[in-house]
């Protein structure tokens, strides 16, 4: 089924990320997280009605955790993650259509000891292309 689905490559199967969209209900969501390392996760979720057919929803999320490894050759700290990630959608619609505009953006930094996925998946929607400059 998932290659009826999904299209021919996907014979082991997919994993369908459906966002939530924004809704005529007024939300504020924010969260906090501290951990070792200096490590911190804040994040926050907007969703604000704009009249009887619209509505905008905003998120983002921004981390950061100090390396836990030191090369001792350069000094680097090694599996150092910062990053930030911004989602924002605008939906409208009437009697007969729905249109829902979605935007992404992400930022990511790393300092990896083995290897780092393509996409650093941070409350945002993966994509294929990442700016991170890959060292070990």
């Amino acid at each position: 089924p998932q290659g009826t689905l999904f299209g021919k490559n996907t014979v082991a199967g997919a994993i369908s990320m459906v966002t939530k969209k924004p809704t005529q209900e007024r939300e504020l969501l924010v969260t906090g997280e501290m951990g070792n390392y200096d490590s911190y996760r804040v994040s926050a979720i907007a969703n604000l009605p704009l009249g009887e057919n619209a509505a905008a929803r905003f998120s983002v999320v921004d981390h950061n955790r100090d390396g836990f490894i030191t090369n001792v050759t350069t000094g680097t700290q090694h599996n150092e993650r910062d990053g930030t990630a911004v989602r924002g959608q605008f939906a409208f619609g009437g009697e007969h259509y729905d249109v829902n505009i979605a935007g992404d953006y992400l930022e990511s930094d790393r300092v990896s000891s083995w290897g780092v996925a393509i996409s650093d998946w941070s409350g945002s929607v993966p994509n294929t292309v990442s700016p991170n400059d890959f060292r070990i």
